[in-house]
């Protein structure tokens, strides 16, 4: 069961930390893959990257013990998947945000993508907890890529595409929908990273950075606020939480960061369906 509400401490100040912390992920995960691509016999992998970022976000909340991040783990954890869910709190209330990490191959796309039924389990999970289904890429793209982005009010350059969010449903919709294996599950057209960036993902960074800026920008309102993404309408309701509901759920527990054994846990494969085995919280400061 979640903590209760009571003790959720909000902060004054964090929010700009909390920013810079999805920014520095995105930048280290970028130099990070590109380091092990340009060297011989180095290997990175997804589960690599996904452990990073737990440790990040661990690290951060040890440091600021007053910070609204929350992290849990499932209860039972032998049935779940490697993948984290992100809850994200709105001035509309809490929002859900399953993700799927994919990493960039060394071919420039993402191959993996291309694998079994997981999309449409990603997006029938969201479609179950009224949530909005996001794939999120590991990124490095050693081909001539310039840009210089703003969003948010944040000028950022190409590292910040490290980590990358894109809708399940325009993947979907564009790169597998109406296409079948043998199995009945999707056949993709795998899309690379030009075909994604920068005009369809953005940025993870305006999960905590573009919450707390008065401009209304469009990856705000599709990301955040989940009417539309990327000009493909969701198929389902999004629904909003309020702290005591996530409260009332059993499956989670908060994260025991004194036996972290993510390696072990990470390298678990489950193909049969979207169950995520890490959750993190993210509120916003107290108005």
């Amino acid at each position: 069961m979640i903590e209760n509400n009571s003790e959720l401490i909000r902060f004054n100040h964090n929010s700009v930390s909390l920013c810079n912390l999805l920014q520095n992920i995105a930048n280290e995960t970028w130099e990070r893959i590109g380091f092990a691509r340009t060297r011989k016999g180095l290997k990175i992998f997804e589960t690599t990257i996904t452990q990073n970022i737990l440790y990040e976000f661990h690290k951060y909340c040890d440091q600021n013990p007053h910070t609204p991040i929350r992290m849990f783990e499932a209860i039972n954890e032998p049935l779940n998947g490697n993948d984290i869910e992100l809850i994200i709190q709105t001035s509309g209330g809490y929002v859900i945000a399953p993700l799927q990490a994919k990493i960039i191959y060394k071919t420039d796309n993402y191959p993996a993508m291309d694998h079994g039924n997981q999309i449409n389990d990603l997006i029938t999970y969201a479609k179950n907890v009224g949530g909005v289904p996001l794939y999120l890429l590991y990124n490095h793209y050693l081909d001539t890529f310039t840009h210089n982005g703003n969003l948010c009010g944040i000028k950022f350059s190409k590292e910040q595409y490290g980590c990358s969010l894109v809708s399940a449903y325009y993947l979907l919709n564009k790169f597998a929908f109406n296409r079948f294996d043998k199995s009945g599950n999707p056949k993709w057209t795998i899309p690379n990273f030009i075909e994604l960036h920068p005009d369809i993902a953005v940025p993870w960074f305006v999960l905590g950075c573009c919450r707390f800026s008065k401009a209304n920008t469009d990856s705000t309102v599709n990301l955040i606020n989940n009417t539309k993404v990327h000009s493909v309408s969701l198929k389902h309701e999004i629904h909003t939480y309020q702290y005591e509901d996530l409260n009332l759920e059993q499956n989670w527990k908060p994260l025991n960061t004194t036996r972290l054994n993510l390696e072990n846990d990470l390298s678990k494969e489950n193909n049969s369906q979207y169950l995520p085995k890490y959750r993190i919280i993210l509120s916003l400061n107290e108005e």
